[in-house]
């Protein structure tokens, strides 16, 4: 992932906070919205993708955190189920081991809003390991 591209996104989101909406008709003001649905859902998996690197490198440990929940509370200054919430997606929605990867790249795609991929994180956690992995599966 070029740093380039994080800049120009950055970028093409100031112009968006400066561009004025007036001029827009009904039918663009609604598409701009929709399209930045999409978007705001992709950048949300960026972010998760971001964050399973970021741990299996070990930079929470690097910077004195105890683990990577006390580093985005203390880096990003979110709240304590914030952080659960964002490390346990990031784990469910590993491509290769997440049990909910199918739902991590329907966040990708921007088919699915993080709230939809929080609540199936929070039931999954709620099925007792005992379950057969295919039965886990069945219910996900």
């Amino acid at each position: 992932m070029p740093p380039a591209a994080v800049e120009a996104a950055a970028a093409g989101m100031t112009q968006l906070l400066d561009a004025p909406l007036w001029p827009l008709g009904t039918d663009a003001l609604v598409g701009v919205m929709d399209r930045l649905q999409v978007l705001r859902r992709q950048a949300e998996a960026v972010q998760l993708r971001l964050l399973r690197e970021i741990e299996a490198r070990g930079v929470p440990a690097e910077q004195g955190a105890r683990n990577v929940k006390d580093w985005l509370r203390g880096r990003y200054r979110c709240t304590g189920s914030q952080a659960h919430a964002d490390a346990a997606a990031a784990s469910a929605t590993d491509p290769e081991r997440g049990e909910l990867a199918e739902l991590g790249a329907a966040l990708a795609a921007g088919q699915i809003p993080r709230a939809h991929l929080d609540v199936a994180v929070r039931v999954m956690a709620r099925i007792p390991r005992v379950l057969a992995e295919g039965r886990r599966a069945e219910v996900a």
